[in-house]
């Protein structure tokens, strides 16, 4: 079965992305890489990307 690309509209990944960037945020740098080579080998690449760009966003703008 394909794998569907993630939607970072979607409400289901914004909630994702939420609790990835809190329990992010609270780590060390080495374990900041960890988390991210953990994310990217279970969603992918693409669910990363969207993630941390997505976080990026909500530390610029966190009312956006």
């Amino acid at each position: 079965m394909p794998k569907r690309n993630a939607d970072p509209a979607s409400m289901v990944y914004h909630a994702s992305f939420k609790a990835f960037s809190q329990d992010y945020h609270q780590l060390s740098l080495d374990a900041k890489a960890e988390y991210r080579a953990a994310i990217r080998t279970v969603f992918g690449p693409f669910f990363l990307e969207s993630w941390l760009c997505w976080d990026r966003q909500q530390r610029m703008n966190p009312h956006a």
